[in-house]
């Protein structure tokens, strides 16, 4: 299983951590192998993309943003994924940060689809429901305590999100309701938080 995770965190003290250190952005590429993951999953390609925060509130916000906007754009352009995983915080406010976001969403390609899960960002948003409305009118599978099954081949993983554990909005026990306790299980969260619960549940990867 290969995994590239772009994550651009907008936190940070003071107009360095702000303005600099949010915009450096990071791609990793990672290789994961698994007992229980079905051979048929060999090779079966992740995007994780995390804590985008395209949330333009001045000129110097919408600069840097548009910067990091070119930047994941380029990173994944006309690459083909498995699957495309969006582990909250896009932070979208405003008709620009909504086309930026649909921008990215569709500029790669994924066999089995974009998935997202909520992150605190998006309970700060001035209607979260509204957001997550206009992202399933783009093609996104939201995940809010609730899971999907992956098949490829013949073969099946189970693919579980949780609503944001910062906020307390997260049920993992629900979010597990219907899994067959046989499948490779594959968490989506925006805080680590949880893992020991995820540990608890059976969980084999947590995103």
């Amino acid at each position: 299983m290969w995994l590239e995770a772009a994550i651009g965190t907008a936190a940070g003290l003071g107009a360095y951590g702000v303005f600099v250190e949010a915009y450096r952005l990071g791609m990793t590429e990672l290789e994961f192998g698994f007992s229980r993951l079905p051979p048929e999953f060999d090779g079966f390609t992740i995007l994780h993309l995390s804590d985008l925060h395209l949330n333009k509130k001045n000129p110097l916000q919408k600069f840097c943003i548009g910067k990091l906007e070119r930047k994941i754009l380029n990173f994944i352009s006309g690459r083909e994924y498995d699957l495309i995983a969006v582990t909250g915080d896009a932070e979208v406010r405003g008709e620009e940060a909504f086309a930026a976001t649909r921008d990215l969403l569709s500029a790669a390609s994924s066999r089995h689809g974009v998935f997202f899960v909520p992150g605190n960002g998006e309970y700060q948003c001035y209607d979260v429901d509204r957001l997550l409305r206009e992202m399933e009118t783009w093609g996104v599978n939201i995940l809010r305590n609730s899971s999907r099954v992956i098949e490829r081949d013949g073969a099946r993983i189970s693919l579980v999100g949780v609503d944001d554990p910062f906020t307390h909005h997260d049920d993992l026990e629900a979010a597990m309701q219907g899994v067959s306790p046989g499948d490779f299980k594959l968490l989506l969260s925006h805080s680590p938080s949880i893992a020991r619960q995820a540990i608890s549940a059976g969980i084999d990867l947590m995103l």
